[in-house]
């Protein structure tokens, strides 16, 4: 009988959300393969125990992912800190990920010059926690005082993003084995910004080449367990304007939870 540890996202994390849910629906799905398997908040980091087959982790605490380290993890600690936009940002570029212009800004500068307008500003050094992290400025003079805004909260770096008009897409995806679902997700969002883009119009899009460039972003950024979200314009073009590790499920939980239990026993069999 296999070992297997689940790490809880902490509340902080996970705003609006029910991360809860798709972790206890894998739990169960293990259990059910004979499997033993516990759970833990990962603010009881230190609690864990030392001995495990195989960890499944929400965490995103700098705490929580320096204690993974070196663990056999999923997702790995790297892999999640990959996520942060100050990092994916520049991978997403140097590897044409399709994506909106977006530019990396020190928030102690003085020069905020962006091209286009409107603009998203994203917090870029972590994650994104309360409604203030995110905010679509319409003019400079509007950018300036949100980059002030971020800065007296201590928050060293944003991406300021094109805003880009289409329809907004969310989608989920466990790497490698052939899960991947999207969908509209309208009338729903942590911070209420999805009203920005108006009304869907079902534009037409390739949904296995988005699901073909979510994989590869996943592998580049060494993330088994992903989401995002993308604008698809009238052009029938997408964008993926964020990707993150782990996400809430929510419309599938089921199919997601047997997917990443398959995934999870992969990396049992083959000792990660």
């Amino acid at each position: 009988m296999s070992k297997l540890i689940g790490i809880l996202r902490a509340e902080a994390y996970s705003p609006r959300s029910n991360d809860t849910a798709i972790m206890e629906a894998v739990t169960h799905r293990l259990m059910l393969r004979r499997h033993h398997v516990e759970l833990y908040p990962e603010t009881d980091i230190k609690a864990l125990p030392v001995r495990a087959d195989l960890i499944f982790s929400m965490a995103r605490s700098p705490e929580a992912l320096a204690a993974l380290d070196n663990r056999p993890v999923v997702n790995a600690p790297e892999g999640v800190r990959r996520c942060l936009r100050v990092t994916l940002t520049p991978l997403m570029q140097a590897n044409q990920v399709p994506m909106s212009k977006t530019a990396v800004l020190d928030t102690n500068s003085c020069q905020f010059s962006f091209p286009q307008v409107p603009v998203w500003l994203k917090r870029a050094d972590g994650w994104s926690q309360t409604a203030e992290d995110v905010c679509l400025v319409y003019d400079e003079n509007g950018m300036k005082n949100a980059i002030a805004r971020f800065k007296d909260r201590g928050i060293a770096c944003v991406v300021a993003s094109e805003h880009v008009e289409g329809d907004l897409v969310k989608f989920y995806g466990v790497k490698g084995t052939g899960f991947f679902y999207w969908y509209y997700p309208e009338g729903e969002g942590k911070f209420g910004h999805e009203h920005a883009n108006g009304l869907t119009r079902g534009y037409t899009f390739s949904a296995g080449a988005l699901n073909h460039e979510a994989e590869r972003l996943a592998e580049l950024t060494g993330i088994d367990i992903y989401g995002g979200d993308a604008i698809v314009t009238s052009q029938g073009q997408f964008k993926i304007i964020d990707f993150n590790d782990w996400p809430s499920f929510s419309r599938c939980i089921g199919d997601a939870a047997t997917a990443i239990a398959d995934l999870l026993e992969t990396h049992l069999d083959d000792g990660i």
